[in-house]
């Protein structure tokens, strides 16, 4: 019952202990492959969600360079027109100080007349 293999003299208990071992490593392997191809789905997914976050925040990169580089332009008009508008301030404080002593000399020299 418990003979050896002419060819190879290893008994057949132990041929058939490592028939078994032989099966066990078969069906380990299958089940790795199966793991490493859910794995390997896995990271297809990640690097997909991976892709569209840089994605994402390449956009937002542009979006902000785009907005501040809007911002700037907005800044140098506000800065034109404040310059503007500080320039007529002046001319208008200078317009209205000549009329204020236009109108004192008036007074001055009515007062001259009156009183003369």
């Amino acid at each position: 019952r418990n003979k050896a293999c002419p060819e190879c003299g290893v008994k057949a208990d132990e041929i058939r202990r490592l028939e078994e071992l032989l099966k066990e490593t078969q069906d380990t392997v299958l089940e790795l492959r199966g793991d490493l191809k859910l794995e390997s789905q896995r990271c297809e997914t990640l690097q997909g969600a991976l892709d569209d976050v840089k994605h994402q925040l390449a956009m937002a990169r542009a979006a902000e360079f785009d907005a501040a580089l809007r911002l700037n332009e907005t800044l140098d008009t506000v800065d034109v027109q404040s310059t503007i508008l500080q320039r007529d301030v002046s001319t208008l404080q200078e317009q209205c100080q000549k009329r204020i002593d236009m109108a004192e000399r008036r007074w001055q020299m009515s007062e001259r007349k009156r009183r003369a």
